[in-house]
Formats: structure tokens, C-alpha cells, sequence
């Protein structure tokens, strides 16, 4: 049997709160639900493994954010799943209220830019990050050491250029 992920993140879920505890039911029904729903579709959740202790917990109103500190193991940090609006100046205002507004601690982000950093992590069909976008960004990466795990990954799954490194699993 395989095993269960610890950490599940959803983003551009489109779903009201209350269809996010159904669909969150059916996936994983032991788990722990943080959502938010998106203004204009969007929305970000985390589920999370019975084992994980949620500490605290916030979310952005427009459902670009969901994040917790947890602890696991003895291990204390935080999580968070990110969803970039389609738009340059809107992800350059959220890249700089999350640098504001997140702790300084140890971060796991996960989520979708609706961007990239390079020109070779894409086939064409992203918007490369410029000016105040890629100014807020290389800031928020800096402040918290945060590196790509798709660079970090010994094996990597999935089509080319979707940034996908996890197993697949049954729930």
C-alpha cells in the first residue's frame, strides 16, 4: 500500500468554501482543511495529514493565500499554498504583501505563479517575470532562502515545463 501524502496543496480550486469541505471529504477525509476561496475563481487550500498539528493559520481574502505553522515530528514550520493572479501587477503586489506580511521562519511554498523566472522554464505559454514582478519576487526569494524544488529534484515527473515532482498516490 502506498503511503498517504503528508501535505496536499490545491490552488485555483474555484469553489466556494463550503464545496471545498465536500471535495476535501472525498479526497482525504481524515485530513485537516485550511481554504480559501478566490475572488473571480482562484482559492487555495491545504489538506493536512491527522499527524500534522496546525498551530496557527491565515488566509488572504481574495484566495490568493492559504498558510500554517505546524509541527510534525518535532519539527516546526510553515506552509503555504500560493496562487499568482494572471496579471503582472497583481502578482507584483502579492509577491510584496507576502514579503510584508509571512513571518521569518523556515517556508515550504507551494503553488502556481501564473509566471516564471527564466525563459527556458517554459514552452512560450507563460508570462515571463519583469520589473516590479520580478523585483518583488528575487526580494521575497531572497528574505527566505527559497529555492525551486524542480531544480532540487533528483526525479521529476510529468509533461515538460509543469513544475511537477510529486509521487502519485492513492487516497
Amino acid at each position: 500500500m502506498k503511503e498517504k501524502p503528508l501535505i496536499l496543496a490545491l490552488q485555483e480550486t474555484k469553489l466556494t468554501n463550503n464545496k471545498m469541505k465536500i471535495a476535501a471529504t472525498n479526497i482525504a477525509p481524515s485530513y485537516a482543511l485550511l481554504a480559501t476561496q478566490g475572488n473571480c475563481g482562484g482559492g487555495t487550500a491545504l489538506l493536512l495529514h491527522p499527524t500534522i498539528s496546525v498551530k496557527e493559520s491565515r488566509r488572504l481574502s481574495d484566495g490568493n493565500l492559504t498558510w500554517a505553522r505546524i509541527e510534525f515530528q518535532g519539527h516546526s514550520f510553515h506552509v503555504a499554498v500560493v496562487y499568482g493572479p494572471h496579471t503582472s501587477s497583481h502578482r507584483a503586489q502579492l509577491w510584496k504583501r507576502l514579503n510584508q506580511a509571512l513571518p521569518f521562519q523556515k517556508w515550504i511554498l507551494i503553488g502556481d505563479w501564473n509566471s516564471i523566472e527564466r525563459p527556458d522554464q517554459t514552452s512560450g505559454h507563460r508570462n515571463l517575470m519583469v520589473g516590479e514582478e520580478e523585483t518583488n519576487f528575487r526580494s521575497l526569494k531572497l528574505k527566505f532562502a527559497l529555492s525551486d524544488a524542480y531544480d532540487l529534484a533528483e526525479e521529476r515527473f510529468g509533461p515538460t515545463y509543469t513544475r511537477f515532482i510529486a509521487y502519485s498516490t492513492e487516497f
